[in-house]
């Protein structure tokens, strides 16, 4: 005998079967029905006025991706800043990177200089990924001149071009003249640790030695820098305050982590701990001497923007209680109320890019996920408004590639969804990505 089907049509249009309903019952998300809105991606900027409730009374907002190898949510991420610049009068783009290399990018958009040539030169993996090109011309060609701020948060300093113009300017300056003609080879030991850099992260340490001299070649620049006219004073004394605290980050990481290189989340999220309080210094010094008042769009990883993860149990396996992400400083701060934060999420597919040098299947679904509640409705992209939903589901928003259940409104106030994710490749390094359709 042939089942029947029962279809219903909800108030927003959405049709369910009979044996979806069954799933949200048991999943608990009949309150989720109504805060799905289907997104539809043709335009050239598309509407995602589905956020305006949530940001209508919100200065700064922070768009938070699972890795920095999903694709799928670099394409919509780019498209819902493109919304906010020009619907919504945000003027300000902060990344996930150094500030020295946001620098670079933003003395180069003033020169001129074309995005391909720019990018091409910078070590940050962000600015180099297809949709973030689209989304820096649009930037040039859709605003007025300069009217648009990038600025970086991270302390980590890779990038040898911006450093090494960086590095060339410090050396015409008087003092610095005669301080490296008499510390020749110090110098040029500072010099090749900053250009060639001194590693990323969480897999590198520094020696005492080599502190010390960053250090001390530190003082002696940002002491040259406060005797002479300089354009841009205030940022550069930053970015070099930014090397110290970095050298610094590296010198300490040992006794955080232990001498093992091992990847162990409680150790680590200690580690990142520390980074996640200079990336917070530097967003309260940007706001304070930068971007004074501009409403403002910070892209960072989902590790740094989820807050109050300390109150979820699930948490527990991954997080120490004595550490601190960026998204706890920041609710934690005068910002808190004017800060709406959003994750995305992700049924299938992979997520990966040409620095990994390998491909990452998305974690099987969780038969009570959002993911899985999304899937059976067969979206390609929607958003699902988080806020005030008050209790707890599966979802797998973060980098542990694995489902955590959590009372997630707590969290983030929304998530966009991408029912297949595919990699995050560079715009021009010959790798093409699958995309779904809507």
């Amino acid at each position: 005998m042939k089942s029947i089907l029962l279809f219903v049509v909800l108030s927003h249009g959405l049709i369910f079967t009979k044996s979806v309903f069954a799933q949200v019952k048991r999943n608990s998300f009949g309150e989720i029905n109504n805060r799905v809105t289907p997104i539809f991606l043709d335009q050239s900027v598309n509407d995602f006025s589905m956020i305006d409730s949530l940001i209508s009374q919100k200065s700064l907002i922070i768009l938070s991706e699972d890795t920095h190898q999903d694709g799928a949510t670099e394409a919509i991420r780019s498209e819902v800043i493109k919304y906010l610049i020009a619907k919504k009068g945000f003027t300000v783009l902060i990344t996930e990177s150094s500030l020295h290399e946001t620098y670079f990018l933003n003395s180069g958009i003033s020169d001129k200089v074309s995005v391909e040539s720019v990018i091409d030169k910078m070590h940050n993996a962000y600015f180099t990924r297809k949709p973030v090109v689209s989304l820096l011309r649009y930037i040039i060609d859709s605003t007025k001149e300069k009217s648009i701020f990038i600025g970086g948060l991270d302390i980590e300093i890779q990038g040898s071009d911006s450093w090494e113009k960086l590095i060339k300017e410090v050396e015409a300056y008087p003092e610095m003249i005669k301080y490296i003609s008499e510390n020749k080879n110090d110098w040029a030991e500072f010099r090749r640790l900053v250009v060639e850099s001194f590693g990323v992260g969480v897999n590198n340490n520094i020696n005492n030695k080599w502190y010390m001299l960053i250090a001390s070649c530190i003082g002696k620049i940002r002491a040259a820098m406060n005797t002479i006219d300089i354009p841009c004073k205030l940022i550069k004394d930053k970015i070099w305050e930014n090397l110290l605290n970095y050298a610094r980050w590296t010198l300490v990481r040992p006794y955080v982590v232990g001498n093992k290189n091992g990847h162990y989340e409680k150790e680590l999220s200690l580690f990142y701990s520390m980074r996640d309080s200079l990336m917070f210094e530097n967003f309260k010094w940007l706001k304070a001497n930068i971007i004074k008042g501009q409403k403002t769009i910070i892209v960072v990883s989902a590790y740094h923007s989820q807050k109050n993860y300390k109150s979820e149990s699930g948490f527990a396996k991954y997080m120490s209680p004595n550490s601190m992400t960026f998204g706890e400083y920041l609710s934690g701060s005068e910002f808190s109320n004017v800060t709406a934060t959003f994750a995305f999420i992700s049924s299938t597919g992979q997520r990966g890019a040409e620095y990994v040098g390998r491909l990452f299947d998305l974690p099987k679904m969780h038969s009570r996920s959002l993911e899985y509640f999304l899937f059976n409705q067969s979206l390609a992209h929607a958003f699902v408004n988080l806020r005030d939903l008050d209790f707890s589901f599966y979802m797998a928003p973060l980098h542990y590639s694995s489902y955590i259940k959590a009372n997630w409104s707590k969290i983030f106030d929304g998530v966009f969804y991408n029912q297949v994710m595919y990699p995050n490749y560079c715009y021009n390094c010959g790798f093409s990505s699958s995309k779904s359709s809507n």
